[in-house]
């Protein structure tokens, strides 16, 4: 039963089965029950933050706990994850531009500072997961890690569309701004040398 379960945790399509569950009740949500498509905009923009947070967070998870099995089973995944991220939010814009009213519209919201931080995201988003592959990794060398690290841009602007959507709500602005100071404040800490 233990081999079966590690075997099933490894495997790479059962991680993304488990990725795409959020997806699959938002959906199941929309067309069984009939709620509003807010609901489908609202939750697949807030997976998307969850998910680049996760994936954020696993530097210094590996800093804290270090030599840790599950810190190390999340470094392999965290490529997969930040993709998620990136599907989240592009079904988020997907939904939003279905509902704009139009390209005259759509041209007009880049005037809007809460639609504008969120295309410059979900620009970066785009091209870290375009790149999240072994070849672009091996063929774009030093490069790939620049491209990896615009995500310490995309972040504060995803969640400053977020604060901004709601109002800047107390509640969500103390705690995911609390939680992105805190993951960039232990991923900047000095390593410490070895004696």
């Amino acid at each position: 039963m233990r081999k079966h379960l590690g075997q099933l945790l490894n495997n790479t399509w059962a991680f993304w089965a488990v990725l795409t569950l959020p997806m699959i009740w938002i959906i199941y949500k929309r067309y069984v029950f009939h709620v509003p498509g807010g609901h489908l905009f609202y939750w697949t923009g807030v997976f998307g933050v969850w998910f680049l947070l996760i994936s954020l967070a696993v530097t210094p998870l590996r800093r804290l706990f270090k030599g840790a099995e599950w810190v190390r089973w999340l470094q392999k995944r965290r490529r997969y994850i930040g993709v998620a991220a990136f599907a989240y939010s592009a079904i988020h814009t997907l939904y939003w531009l279905q509902q704009a009213g139009g390209m005259l519209q759509i041209l007009r919201s880049f005037t809007e500072p809460l639609v504008l931080f969120g295309w410059i995201g979900l620009f970066i988003f785009t091209a870290m997961a375009i790149t999240s592959n072994d070849r672009s990794v091996r063929e774009l060398g030093t490069t790939w890690k620049k491209i990896q690290r615009w995500v310490y841009l995309a972040a504060p602007l995803a969640l400053l569309h977020w604060f901004m959507a709601e109002d800047y709500r107390l509640k969500t602005v103390v705690i995911y701004s609390s939680l992105l100071c805190l993951i960039v404040a232990i991923r900047m800490m000095p390593k410490p040398h070895k004696s």
